[in-house]
């Protein structure tokens, strides 16, 4: 991808026993005063903290002090596991790679190019795991509707007859839609 990629990322605390490559997805584990932010290897549709930024060895993981770089957010490479649509959200699999992300799964981020096979890089837009995707945890918000009536979910219009009553139930019922929206918001993890 041409231009320059711009990425937040931060060193952590590499754990396990396995070696760590260039472009793998990456998820927190416990952290210890030491070291706060640790990371493994991500499982998979694991909530992705990052890509990993450099290729360790084992036996440098094994000593329990390699410090590793982490690309948290921003535009970087990632290695597929399979064959990636440019625009496809993408969650990790079992070998920490990223593959497309269906309904209900932990997106990582979005494919900025298309990744042809296993093992090709391509360019990730990584946006680290809020939940699921699109699972709506927060259930749905029905449409209002303008129409005749004081009917719940109405909005009438006021402008021919003006009714203090039927204005206080628009605003009543705009409260009450806005408030649905924030708690799904709040459900899914969006907003606090």
């Amino acid at each position: 991808m041409p231009g320059t990629d711009h990425m937040l990322s931060k060193g952590a605390l590499a754990t396990g026993s396995v070696a760590y490559t260039f472009g793998e997805a990456a998820m927190a584990t416990a952290g210890s005063q030491l070291y706060p932010f640790q990371v493994a290897r991500a499982t998979d549709n694991a909530k992705v903290v990052g890509i990993i930024q450099e290729s360790m060895d084992a036996s440098k993981v094994t000593t329990g002090k390699a410090t590793i770089g982490v690309a948290i957010t921003g535009i970087m490479k990632g290695i597929a596991g399979g064959v990636i649509a440019m625009g496809a959200a993408v969650r990790s699999n079992a070998s920490a790679r990223f593959v497309t992300a269906a309904a209900g799964s932990n997106a990582a981020g979005y494919a900025l190019s298309a990744a042809a096979a296993n093992g090709d890089y391509f360019d990730i837009l990584l946006t680290p795991s809020a939940g699921a995707l699109g699972a709506g945890t927060g259930g749905s918000v029905a449409d209002l509707t303008q129409g005749p009536g004081t009917a719940d979910g109405t909005v009438v219009d006021v402008s021919a007859t003006f009714n203090q009553g039927t204005l206080n139930d628009n605003f009543k019922d705009l409260s009450t839609k806005i408030n649905a929206i924030l708690a799904a918001l709040r459900s899914a993890g969006i907003i606090t």
